[in-house]
Order: structure tokens, then C-alpha cells, then sequence
């Protein structure tokens, strides 16, 4: 309801609204001779334009929302192919310790990590009137709220990007990612299918974008021509009211409120990509691209921790022994104890005896 309030260049429409109809009723007091043929005139011209605004502004509204799900599905594409390209980069080893622990595949693997946690707000910011400013471009918000640039993180691949800025930011990322691709096949650890899987992804990416970019935007054209006519449209509105008196003057402003009301929503809920709407009015990118940004830098972070292949770990039984029977914990009585071999490998205990009662239990704490 107050998104149409807080829309402050155009919520004065509601003000104008109710003033007007406060201006006829007091006109149609006291002016005895007001020229009757004006109240057929306005009422077939208020009946007529109703009925058309509410068809425009409907069908506005119904165009907004199909933009809205379609940029929001593009950009989520986008987001899912970056998030797969990570995944591919982060498992790709080798057991060859010269190759492995190569400065210049480590480096590479930094340098795709730091593009890739770029890339979601490129996208996002790409869509957006300003365009993407390369020194404003984030890889990382940390936990108090403070936002990591890309030139503090990575400066190579900042200046990387901003030297070919001039075809296209999107297409200096991409080129750049690219080219860090080579370079890791170049170290020995991309051999030629893994090549093929990544590139595939690649184009993937930017093919998505292409989709992304293909969404039309109404054109400036067309927002003028329902400002001018709903504004005209709410010059003459209130007078329909004069006869109710003073009651008019709200019953005016709710009517011009509805109307105003399909104008914005349809205004704004088609662009997704657009900065400071807050998320519970509707959807938007920005939670989608900071949930992958995050995604990329805990599953990069994760990798260069543990690594892939390491698989010693404890287990949550590992410490006890003791059996879980219908939600209450208690140590194994003698009898289980000679009943049960625990498989400290599998986390399981394995029945010796046929009894049904130890192999439900067995079967409880295995699940």
C-alpha cells in the first residue's frame, strides 16, 4: 500500500485529487449558474477514459510482471552457470606436485576465484541505467557489512578489466576469464575434455546474457503518454464526485489511488535489475547475486582448506556408543553389548543374534 505514498514525484496526483474535488463541490454550491452541459460532457469523457486506463494500466502491469520473471529466470541462469563454472575450476587437481603446487596455476585459480565473485554484480549492474563502474565492482561483503573491492583484492585483474572496458564490461570479464583458462591449461592441470567442459560453460554464461539483454524495456515515450493522460485523467476525475459534496473529496482521492497504484507497480515491477527497492515490496536480483557471490567464495575458501580429497573427519557416533531408542539415550546393557559389533568405518552396529527388537534398534541409529 505506502509504496504508492512513498513515490513522492507522483503520489501529489492523490493530493491533486482530492483538492479538485473539494474545488467542484464548492464551485457547484455556490455558483448558481454553472452551464449544465459541462456534467454530460466530463461524465462521458471521465466514463470513457476510466474504462481505457484501467485497460492500459492493466496490460502494463501484466507486461511488467512477465519482464520481471523473465530477467529474474535470465539472471538466476547466469548465477547457476557461474556457480557450475567454480565447482569445475575448484575440483579440477592433479597428482603431480610440480603442477599442483605451481605459482602459476595457484595464481590462476586466484585470478578466475576473484572474476567469478565479481561477475554476479557486473551482471546485475550492467542491467542498470549507470552501468558498471569498475572501481565500485565487489568480490566479497563481509560479515560487518563492509564491502571488498576488486582492485583491493586482485589489482591484476582489475586493470585487466579496466583496460578493455571499452568493449563492454561484460565482454572484458568474459575475456578475461578466458584468458586465465589458458593460462591453467598452460600449467598442465586442464587437459583437453575438462577444456571443453569449461568452455562450454563459458558460452553458457554469455549466452544467457545475450537473453538477458534481449528483454525490451519500455520505451521513455510510453511513460510520458500515461503520466500526461492520468494526469488529465485525474483533472477531471473529482468532478464526477462534486454531487456527493464533500464526500467526494476522499472518495476522489481512493479512485485516483487505484489508478496511481497500476501506474507505478507496472513501472517498476519490470525492472528487477533496479537499485534500492526494498525486497518486500518485490523481487529483485540482489539476493540472488549475493547469494552466489557467497557460495563461490565459501566453496573457494573451502578448497584451499581442506581440499577436495581429504575424507578424515568424525562422525557423530564416533565418540559414543550409546543406543538411541525412542528419542532417549542410555549405554548398551551386557546383553547388547555381546548382541552388537559396532563397524567404527560405517558408524553401524550389526546384529549377531536374530532378535527383531536389537535389529530395530540398529536400524535407528543407523538412520
Amino acid at each position: 500500500m505506502f509504496f504508492v505514498l512513498r513515490e513522492f514525484r507522483r503520489s501529489w496526483i492523490i493530493l491533486a485529487a482530492a483538492g479538485l474535488a473539494a474545488l467542484y463541490t464548492y464551485i457547484k454550491q455556490e455558483v448558481t449558474d454553472w452551464p449544465e452541459f459541462l456534467d454530460t460532457g466530463i461524465s462521458t469523457f471521465v466514463t470513457a477514459s476510466s474504462g481505457i486506463l484501467a485497460f492500459v494500466l492493466s496490460f502494463q502491469l501484466s507486461d511488467a510482471l512477465a519482464k520481471s520473471a523473465g530477467g529474474i529466470a535470465g539472471f538466476n541462469s547466469i548465477c547457476g552457470d557461474l556457480l557450475a563454472f567454480a565447482m569445475h575450476i575448484v575440483s579440477l587437481s592433479n597428482d603431480d606436485p610440480a603442477i599442483k603446487n605451481s605459482g602459476k596455476f595457484i595464481q590462476a585459480k586466484k585470478n578466475v576465484r576473484d572474476l567469478l565473485l565479481a561477475a554476479p554484480g557486473m551482471f546485475k549492474w550492467r542491467m542498470r541505467k549507470s552501468g558498471v563502474d569498475i572501481d565500485l565492482v565487489q568480490v566479497k561483503q563481509t560479515a560487518g557489512g563492509a564491502s571488498v573491492k576488486l582492485y583491493e583484492r586482485n589489482e591484476k585483474m582489475y586493470c585487466l578489466l579496466k583496460r578493455y572496458m571499452s568493449i563492454g564490461s561484460i565482454e572484458a570479464l568474459m575475456l578475461a576469464l578466458s584468458n586465465e583458462l589458458h593460462t591453467i591449461r598452460e600449467s598442465g592441470a586442464l587437459d583437453p575434455a575438462q577444456e571443453t567442459v569449461l568452455m562450454a560453460k563459458w558460452e553458457g554464461i554469455y549466452a544467457a546474457y545475450g537473453g538477458l539483454t534481449g528483454i525490451a524495456k519500455a520505451p521513455p515515450m510510453l511513460d510520458w503518454f500515461l503520466y500526461i493522460t492520468l494526469a488529465i485523467y485525474v483533472i477531471f476525475m473529482p468532478y464526477e464526485f462534486a454531487e456527493m459534496e464533500y464526500h467526494g473529496v476522499y472518495l476522489a482521492a481512493l479512485t485516483s489511488y487505484f489508478y496511481l497504484g497500476l501506474w507505478i507497480a507496472g513501472t517498476t515491477i519490470g525492472d528487477p535489475f533496479r537499485e534500492g527497492i526494498d525486497p518486500a515490496q518485490f523481487e529483485t536480483v540482489t539476493g540472488a547475486a549475493k547469494g552466489i557471490q557467497d557460495a563461490i567464495e565459501e566453496m573457494f575458501k573451502r578448497e584451499s582448506e581442506l581440499g577436495l580429497d581429504e575424507d578424515n573427519c568424525q562422525t557423530a557416533r564416533q565418540e559414543s556408543t550409546a543406543i538411541t531408542v525412542t528419542g532417549n539415550s542410555r549405554e548398551p546393557n551386557s546383553f547388547e553389548k555381546s548382541s552388537l559389533e559396532m563397524d567404527t568405518s560405517n558408524v553401524n552396529y550389526v546384529s549377531t543374534h536374530s532378535d527383531n527388537s536389537l535389529q530395530e534398534q540398529s536400524k535407528r541409529l543407523h538412520w
